[in-house]
């Protein structure tokens, strides 16, 4: 289980993952050891940009401190405008790093960016769950 299974750039390094007797899922019946890969990504959160900047402007951008792997500027599913920050992938962790320090606080259509390593998104609460309502207890 790999936090970043769909990267293919970055260094590798092995984890080990205890599994025992209370992982019934498996029906294993004593420790032993499962050794998986994991992927580091050199993903870049761009933040405070322009609604009007696009995907060519970002890989331009970002193109002088090194090869751009991908570019995904995050936008509102219902209006489809911009929500002013995206995401950059370079292609290796020193360029990613002299992005860092080239472009935080770039002046780019007028907005200062904001550019540092995304962190890995965390898990969210699905779909809408119904909260309980009043504090009244009911007797039948």
């Amino acid at each position: 289980r790999a936090p970043y299974p769909d990267r293919s750039v970055g260094y590798t390094e092995l984890v080990r993952e205890k599994v025992g007797p209370w992982n019934r899922t498996h029906g294993s019946r004593g420790l032993f050891v499962v050794l998986s890969e994991v992927t580091v990504a050199t993903k870049l959160f761009v933040g405070n940009l322009s609604f009007n900047a696009t995907t060519a402007d970002l890989e331009a951008l970002f193109g002088q401190a090194g090869a751009v792997s991908s570019v995904n500027i995050i936008s509102d599913k219902f209006t489809g405008q911009s929500r002013g920050f995206g995401f950059v992938e370079m292609g290796s962790t020193q360029e990613a790093q002299t992005a860092i320090e080239r472009f935080n606080g770039y002046e780019l259509q007028g907005r200062a960016l904001t550019v540092n390593e995304a962190k890995p998104q965390e898990a969210r609460a699905g779909g809408g769950g119904r909260s309980g309502g009043g504090g009244r207890e009911r007797r039948w």
